[in-house]
């Protein structure tokens, strides 16, 4: 998604709203169950930490605090999840 985004001249955040809230020409609503082919369970674990990841931002912004030192390998070890689902399934 980041490479799309990228080539859209969109932030990564932006590339992925936009691409959430489109619809086809039919008017239809699209089934947004996943972005690509992975497991359902997968995928809900994977948007879970995107909403409790979501929810510690808008606290921390809220209250204009740094973010934790834990956050750090948090992060990372999600990124690394997502990196494995990536290569796995593709896009």
């Amino acid at each position: 998604m980041r490479e799309r985004a990228a080539r859209s001249g969109l932030s990564l955040s932006d590339f992925a709203r936009n691409a959430a809230l489109e619809r086809p020409s039919n008017g239809r609503r699209h089934n947004y169950a996943a972005p690509f082919a992975i497991e359902a369970a997968s995928f809900h674990q994977i948007r879970l930490l995107g909403v409790n990841l979501n929810q510690i931002a808008r606290r921390l912004n809220a209250q204009d605090l740094p973010a934790p030192p834990e956050l750090a390998p948090l992060l990372a070890e999600i990124q690394s999840v997502l990196r494995r689902a990536l290569a796995r399934y593709g896009t």
